[in-house]
């Protein structure tokens, strides 16, 4: 049993797929993954589907919720030992319900979006740390540290030397940043203009640029796995529901109306 827990197991699977690399074992493989654990499979540095295949073996991930409720009332405790012979019972019978697995490619957009992120977070972290220093100091508000004139403000600015400290050391890192965060913007951007799902996506939703069109189509993969709107909203997380002890059914769900723009506008574009 492959284990897609975390990192110790993605080695792990490593060793044991290459040791029957040169064999080229044939055959499939069924794999559970709980709700909890999808970011860590999506980040994986093994990506241990492309293991999976890099050593003939055929991978199904298995959809949590459908899994379960195949099993029915659980009337023992759940061992590795009896999700196993779960998986393969269903898988073996063609009824095992079944997760996207996303390909490299898409695997390989959802990183750099979201290296562009965590870049994008830090250097708005900075921008956050110069303000916060500049009202400290009794500063009234100036301009954006992005700008000439925001830069040319804070230079005039009295400060003390500790302040005049945190605030250039600030700058320097925003200049950092920056300097890493333009090219992975070009890099996203000239995809946004060769991926179809991106270009449609841009030219017909407004506020929609090459950065979140990436986004987007790399975040949602093949939607035509989603029947409706709907199951896009509530993939995205945006479908908010509030539970209660003496209500039944209080689902408060978003709007849908720009899910099914988006998503009539990626079904009609190739991946």
């Amino acid at each position: 049993m492959l284990r897609c827990q975390d990192q110790t197991g993605s080695r792990e699977n490593r060793q044991v797929l290459g040791l029957h690399r040169p064999q080229r074992l044939t055959g499939t493989l069924g794999l559970f993954i709980t709700t909890g654990q999808r970011q860590r499979w999506n980040r994986a540095p093994g990506r241990l589907s492309e293991e999976l295949a890099a050593a003939g073996i055929t991978p199904h991930l298995a959809e949590p919720a459908g899994t379960a409720a195949l099993r029915g009332k659980k009337r023992h405790a759940k061992t590795d030992k009896t999700d196993t012979r779960h998986l393969r019972v269903h898988l073996m019978a063609g009824d095992l319900p079944g997760c996207w697995i996303p390909p490299g490619h898409v695997l390989e957009a959802r990183a750099v979006v979201r290296l562009y992120k965590d870049l994008a977070d830090e250097r708005g972290g900075w921008h956050q740390r110069i303000a916060a220093t500049l009202f400290h100091q009794g500063v009234p508000v100036i301009g954006s540290m992005d700008t000439a004139e925001g830069r040319a403000a804070a230079d005039r600015v009295d400060l003390s030397p500790a302040g005049r400290q945190a605030v250039e050391t600030g700058l320097r890192q925003i200049d950092r940043l920056t300097a890493e965060l333009n090219p992975l913007r070009r890099q996203l951007a000239m995809l946004s203009r060769r991926q179809p799902g991106c270009r449609a996506l841009r030219a017909t939703q407004f506020g929609i640029g090459p950065v979140t069109a990436v986004a987007i189509w790399a975040e949602l993969g093949d939607v035509r796995r989603f029947g409706n709107s709907d199951d896009v909203v509530r993939h995205t997380g945006l479908d908010i529901t509030v539970y209660s002890s003496y209500a039944e059914d209080d689902v408060k769900p978003g709007n849908p109306a720009p899910a099914l723009s988006g998503l009539g506008l990626l079904m009609s574009s190739p991946a």
